[in-house]
């Protein structure tokens, strides 16, 4: 590894740069075994379990099979382990624990009595230690590092007394810094469900309650369907007439005009329940093309834009995944053609339920593992809709009938066959409003979140790069000298 910028003459008095080799036994890899999931036996511990800093024993694996010599791999508190690969760089001094191994892609460092583990294991936190991982993987195609490149990464040594008031400051101050940091994630996690709450009450009817006991003679949402009902009766003999005196075929039915009866919302007068395959015409709703219809090979880096599932968030469309097919190819999938205000809904749902607005995007096409939902204009406004779709309460309907899968994908028919909560027309309007002021104020909120995690992190670095400089407490000899004043001056 690249030596730092530090020299001896550059630390303070008392410190020098040591190779890890000095002042550790010879680093040793892993045991090489699968994990037994069951967690039998003796514990085998990875780099996903240490990647967040501390070890949740209780999720820690067994070892499928246990080394002859298990002596040679068990771990003891003190031990240093870094990651060669995966999540390269990342380090975890080993506390107290059950009996434990680790997997092969760690690698054990054992520092000499009385160099302080907890002194190296800050250290390889710390900015310093972070710039020369960065240098030794720079271009290599998959990062990693290896036991020889690490032995000879140089450490500023503090004087032995020194490492231990070097800890007992980090302790007192790295716990401050983390409590505030793990108060903000806190507070995210509590954003994201604020999110759902705001559906949830939306999708109740709890968001306007108030407005509908200021407006007592709003259009029912039955009435609704009923003047929907009529306005696609008219269309659609009208298409038939039509296709009669061209010499076609009818075009295929509207399920609305098959509605006998409307269900009465169980909770609100106003409100109706609605099975989804009423609220579209029979071409309203469709999915991407699938197999060969549409493969990689035919993406370009221009020409029509091709929407993905990567670029449906949550409620929200994700530009940065741009996919293009050539304007031949678009002649040959015209029929899956999206437009701007179309509700296009990911078929995965492992997740959550994934939902999005078309904003404007000139032609375009869906790819098959998203659906475009074109509802009836004059009964659901696409936005409403996105917020039906987007709540846990659909989450957990469309989740009931694909229990068990691998990979959990919904049908056409499963979103068919989706009862919905409708509101009148006035009253999704509304709720649009509502649910948008509430997510834009969310939205402010996490972004101050995110600034204040960003702060957290930097002042911990700052921590660790000042402590290893020499500069968070006095140098040994300096303590000596100030000692050796106070008593000087004592004497006087």
């Amino acid at each position: 590894m690249e030596e730092f910028e530090d020299s001896n003459e550059d630390l303070p008095e008392g410190w020098r740069l040591a190779l890890l080799e000095e002042i550790c036994e010879p680093p040793q890899y892993g045991w090489t075994t699968s994990a037994d999931t069951n967690g039998r036996g003796t514990k085998l511990l990875r780099t996903t379990d240490i990647s967040k800093g501390e070890v949740d024993w209780s999720t820690v694996p067994g070892c499928e099979r246990e080394p002859e010599d298990v002596k040679k791999y068990l771990l003891w508190p003190g031990d240093i382990l870094v990651s060669r690969a995966g999540s390269v760089g990342i380090s975890y001094v080993v506390k107290e624990g059950p009996r434990a191994v680790f997997a092969s892609y760690l690698i054990r460092f054992r520092p000499l009595s009385p160099i302080s583990s907890d002194y190296i294991g800050y250290f390889l936190k710390s900015p310093q230690y972070w710039e020369a991982i960065a240098e030794e993987t720079a271009g290599i195609a998959i990062p990693n590092v290896n036991a020889s490149k690490l032995k000879k990464l140089k450490i500023p040594l503090a004087p032995l007394g020194e490492q231990k008031r070097i800890v007992a400051k980090l302790e007192e101050l790295l716990p401050k810094v983390n409590a505030v940091r793990e108060r903000l994630i806190r507070v995210k996690e509590t954003m994201k469900r604020f999110h759902q709450s705001v559906l949830s009450a939306a999708c109740s009817g709890h968001l306007t309650a108030d407005w509908r006991t200021m407006r007592p003679n709003v259009q029912k949402a039955t009435e609704l369907v009923k003047k929907a009902q009529l306005m696609e009766k008219r269309r659609y003999t009208e298409e038939c007439e039509k296709a009669k005196r061209n010499g076609k075929d009818k075009p295929r039915r509207p399920s609305i005009l098959e509605l006998e009866e409307i269900d009465s919302h169980p909770e609100i007068e106003t409100w109706a329940a609605l099975k989804m395959d009423y609220a579209f015409r029979p071409e309203g709703l469709f999915d991407g093309p699938f197999g060969s219809n549409l493969k990689t090979s035919d993406y370009t880096h221009r020409g029509v834009r091709v929407v993905r599932i990567e670029n449906i968030g949550f409620l929200s469309f994700l530009e940065e995944k741009r996919t293009y097919i050539s304007a031949q190819k678009y002649e040959t999938l015209k029929k899956h053609t999206v437009r701007e205000g179309d509700l296009i809904f990911a078929s995965f749902i492992s997740d959550g339920v994934r939902t999005v607005v078309l904003p404007n995007v000139e032609n375009a096409i869906a790819k098959a593992d998203c659906f475009c939902l074109r509802p009836l204009p004059q009964l659901l406004d696409s936005r409403y809709l996105a917020i039906v779709l987007s709540s846990r309460q659909t989450y957990s309907e469309l989740s009931e009938g694909i229990h068990g899968a691998t990979r959990p994908r919904i049908t056409t028919k499963q979103l068919r066959n989706l009862s919905i909560p409708l509101a009148p027309f006035e009253e999704q309007k509304v709720i649009i409003d509502r649910v948008e002021s509430l997510f834009e104020l969310a939205e402010r909120v996490e972004k101050g979140l995110e600034v204040e995690l960003s702060r957290t992190e930097k002042i911990t670095q700052a921590i660790l790069k000042k402590t290893f400089r020499g500069e968070l407490v006095p140098a040994e000899a300096e303590l000596v000298r100030g000692q050796r004043n106070q008593m000087n001056t004592r004497a006087e």
